[in-house]
């Protein structure tokens, strides 16, 4: 199940497991230029950095908040490996 659907209908599944902690603490850190965030933002989204700055700004807003709820609660998703039975 997609984590969210893009306006052209593309749906977008996270994948955290391509992003480790130093680098999830990069992209939620105010503090760091979008060039360091992007690149992490994009790999754990299954696209390019270019495709990621060409999306509208509010799919890039909907993408970022469905990688901050997923990314925050990951054992809160059912299909998850590691989500308690």
């Amino acid at each position: 199940m997609a984590d969210v659907i893009l306006s052209d209908g593309r749906q977008i599944t996270f994948d955290l497991m391509k992003v480790t902690y130093k680098q999830w603490k990069i992209i939620w850190d105010a503090t760091t230029a979008e060039e360091d965030t992007d690149p992490h933002v994009a790999r754990c989204a299954g696209i390019t950095v270019d495709e990621l700055h060409d999306l509208p700004q509010p799919d890039w807003k909907a993408l970022i908040h469905a990688l901050h709820r997923k990314g925050t609660q990951p054992l809160s998703v059912p299909n998850s490996q590691r989500a308690s039975t």
